[in-house]
């Protein structure tokens, strides 16, 4: 691996209090042996004990003083589809865009959203969603930000192409972060980028719902759990109140917005809380509690899930599927806080019994992490004293990050939101260098199409004879092997299973079939 896997989960915890276990047995070993030294005098014995833990002290403070080292991956053949012809869409688009907020016009910690704004929007009661802001916590949260759970903001950072409309809009969602560090304006690379395309790019801000000082409290009594169905819900919200002011008169809104064209975008926890949307937009209710109403039932036409989570909420007591809506999925394979590539868990929960046009795309960044998709996060994907044993030396350079995500991006808007079908070839490649770059970025991409006729995913049961294809039924001779698995990846169970074979070498034996 190119990243030191100590950082979070069970496993860092235990790598960290090893660590620290072992500084601290060099600092009573020296101080130790330095006392002795002083009360009895010199000796051999006690001068290789200070010895001893001085170095065994230096090496540790080394270690995690500086950012690592650099481990290149194996060379491994790069194939790519032709793009010659196609025009990059990394570069610049031709529409001017102008740039502004909205919000509650009352927020107590971020001027934008308070005297800044150029639209006041309303609150909306997210208290059947929310659970852990009540208790020390919640007041805490509640003082901080000068509400609760009833009256939540909706406060959006907007770039939007000037000119006719309607355009296409996408909503991009961050994840969890310093609730003190406000990021929802760390994707401000990406709403430059998309309003010169034509596209009406809205940040959101859902910070409020995001780890804070009011958590530590939280082992005292609660602190928010398991929040991600509020975070897919509160996406809608915006949508719905951007629906009000496109069809008010006299409003920057008035008609500007395509709401037949969607793609919501999300980054950590964000990525998880878009397939959340994405559901939530087909439903009559919410699964957990019927009296609260959904209604919305816009066109979301994509999903782009960065570094997702998966898992965290669970309708009926499931996982969320997703039907005859695109996904990309991109995650970085020096991710240093979602450290398994949980997203192809949803990236197999995505399906098409309906669309033949849509399709799903997952892309594994060689040398990408998790914060430098946000211009707020950074280059450590923990902070202190986490970030001491990240290796962030092998970590690629954030503008090259953002500039090789960027064209992926917008391909995969063209296609969905523009009917550009000429840029799904992007997708269409199997291991390979992102297109449009200066410097090399390997990609580990998979792609899956609406048209697709499946004939064996051995996900239906437990007959080994079965297929996915009606019908159908699997045979084999001269096999040693021959079983059904759980897939898993590096901390947890994939959502998907897969056949294992085996067969043995031998000249003579039957050939496996």
């Amino acid at each position: 691996m190119l990243l030191l896997l100590l950082g979070a989960g069970d496993v860092a915890v235990k790598g960290q209090a090893a660590v620290l276990l072992t500084v601290l047995l060099a600092l009573v070993l020296l101080g130790g042996a330095t006392a002795l030294i002083r009360a009895s005098g010199w000796s051999w014995r006690r001068a290789v004990c200070v010895v001893s833990g001085a170095m065994t002290l230096a090496a540790l403070i080394t270690f995690l003083v500086l950012p690592g080292w650099y481990v290149k991956a194996n060379n491994r053949p790069s194939v790519t589809t032709s793009l010659d012809g196609l025009p990059n869409p990394g570069l610049p688009g031709t529409h001017v865009f102008r740039y502004f907020t909205y919000g509650s016009g009352t927020d107590r910690q971020r001027s934008e959203f308070a005297s800044g704004v150029t639209l006041r929007s309303r609150t909306v009661d997210g208290a059947r969603l929310i659970d852990g802001w009540n208790g020390a916590p919640g007041w805490a949260r509640t003082r901080y930000w000068d509400f609760d759970p009833k009256t939540l903001p909706l406060n959006g950072r907007v770039w939007m192409p000037e000119g006719d409309g309607p355009f296409p809009v996408t909503l991009i969602m961050h994840g969890n972060h310093d609730i003190e560090d406000s990021s929802d304006k760390g994707y401000a690379w990406l709403g430059e980028h998309f309003a010169p395309h034509g596209v009406v790019a809205v940040s959101v801000d859902e910070n409020f719902l995001n780890s804070g000082f009011s958590d530590l409290l939280a082992s005292v009594n609660g602190g928010l759990d398991k929040e991600n169905d509020a975070r897919g819900w509160m996406l809608l919200e915006h949508l719905r109140q951007l629906r009000e002011w496109s069809k008010a008169k006299d409003n920057v809104f008035a008609g500007k917005l395509d709401l037949d064209r969607v793609v919501l975008i999300g980054h950590s926890l964000g990525g998880e809380a878009v397939a959340e949307a994405a559901l939530f937009n087909r439903l009559p209710a919410f699964p957990n509690d019927a009296r609260q109403i959904f209604d919305f039932g816009f066109g979301i036409q994509g999903l782009i899930a960065i570094a997702p989570v998966d898992g965290q909420y669970h309708p009926r007591g499931t996982k969320t599927w997703i039907e005859d809506v695109s996904y990309l999925i991109i995650h970085g394979f020096l991710d240093g806080d979602v450290q398994s590539f949980m997203g192809t868990s949803q990236f197999a929960r995505v399906t098409f019994p309906e669309c033949v046009n849509c399709f799903k795309s997952s892309i594994y960044m060689l040398g990408a992490n998790h914060g430098q998709f946000n211009t707020s996060w950074g280059r450590a994907d923990h902070s202190m004293p986490g970030r001491f044993f990240l290796n962030l030396e092998p970590i690629m350079d954030a503008e090259l990050q953002r500039g090789a995500t960027k064209p992926l991006f917008t391909a995969f808007l063209l296609t969905t939101l523009f009917g550009r079908e000429e840029y799904r070839s992007v997708f269409e490649a199997i291991p390979r260098s992102a297109p449009w770059t200066a410097q090399s970025v390997e990609l580990v991409t998979d792609v899956r199409t609406g048209d697709e006729r499946v004939i064996a995913d051995f996900e239906e049961d437990a007959d080994l004879q079965t297929a996915t294809l009606a019908a159908a039924r699997i045979e084999s001779q001269g096999l040693s092997r021959w079983s059904e698995a759980e897939v898993k990846i590096k901390w947890e169970p994939l959502d998907s299973a897969a056949v294992r074979l085996g067969w043995q070498p031998h000249k003579d034996a039957q050939a496996p079939s």
